[in-house]
């Protein structure tokens, strides 16, 4: 809300496209920070998709300042990610694990970041939604910026990328809980990277993972 002192942002919502645009109009950043930011929102929505991160409110992301210049922040806050309650649900995890995995990718969470679609109670209408993330990789003539970042995150990490950093931060003894929790965290992140920003079919990466898993 600090963006633009030229802006009026009481006609804006927390949606992909007004924050895209209330960056670019900042009037604290400047080139090339501007530019920066613009990918590092993007980045840091890339990151949220793969963990789940149902809680990144405008709080929760922002900027630093030196006194002269604003630059992004690294992230913060980052306590919501990766289904924080799932533990109260593990037993149905083990008993349809397929079922289970597939409603946490193209389900749950909702992005607190909205998009504005037609309304499903009054068609015809339009306003802004919360969604899951899995909508906005769906959507037509997407940012440019967010385009570019999601195929160079692409090229760069590959799944067997993905699930063996997985894997290695699990390994971590001080990560103390139980076993079947740490295996669905190593699922949900790949499951979620390569059919929801890679757009790879759940059926075949779930398959995937359950040889790596080695069952």
């Amino acid at each position: 809300k600090q963006s633009s002192e030229d802006t009026d942002v009481g006609d804006k919502e927390y949606t992909y496209r007004d924050v895209t645009y209330l960056i670019e109009k900042h009037l604290k950043l400047m080139e090339p920070d501007k530019t920066l930011a613009l990918r590092r929102f993007w980045q840091m929505v890339i990151c949220d998709t793969c963990l789940a991160n149902r809680d990144r409110h405008w709080g929760n992301w922002g900027y630093l300042s030196d006194g002269k210049r604003y630059y992004a922040a690294p992230l913060y806050d980052n306590g919501a990610c990766l289904f924080p309650n799932v533990n109260q649900a593990i037993d149905a995890y083990e008993e349809n694990r397929e079922k289970f995995l597939w409603e946490r990718v193209y389900v749950f969470p909702a992005s607190l970041l909205m998009i504005v679609r037609e309304s499903r109670n009054h068609p015809g209408q339009t306003r802004a939604h919360r969604s899951n993330y899995a909508e906005l990789y769906r959507m037509e003539n997407p940012d440019p910026v967010f385009a570019e970042e999601r195929e160079k995150f692409c090229r760069a990490v590959s799944d067997d990328d993905i699930f063996q950093m997985a894997g290695d931060v699990l390994k971590d003894e001080k990560i103390d809980v139980d076993p079947r929790i740490k295996r669905f965290w190593q699922e949900i992140i790949l499951l979620r990277y390569a059919c929801i920003v890679k757009n790879e079919k759940f059926e075949e990466i779930y398959a995937k993972v359950e040889r790596w898993e080695g069952r």
